[in-house]
């Protein structure tokens, strides 16, 4: 729901791969919407939240798919949750 959440997730998974850890992360669609609200650092509309949510989903279950082929790239796990109802 951030703003810029896109770049930082390449970075954050960038630096996974080359320090060599498995990058975790806890993906929730909504978490702290109103409080970052206040702060202006979140999309204007649920469907740009959505869009950066599923786009972060997406390269994240790709990097797990990668390694799983035995590829190289980073190394992460993910659990995905939201706070919306629909």
């Amino acid at each position: 729901y951030l703003q810029g959440s896109t770049e930082r997730l390449q970075g954050a998974l960038e630096d996974a791969r080359l320090s060599g850890y498995i990058y975790a992360v806890k993906l929730v669609r909504g978490a702290y919407l109103e409080q970052e609200a206040l702060l202006g650092t979140v999309h204007s509309c649920k469907e740009d939240t959505d869009v950066a949510y599923d786009a972060a989903t997406s390269r994240l279950l790709s990097a797990i798919a990668q390694h799983r082929q035995g590829r190289e790239g980073p190394r992460a796990t993910v659990l995905l949750a939201t706070h919306n109802r629909a």
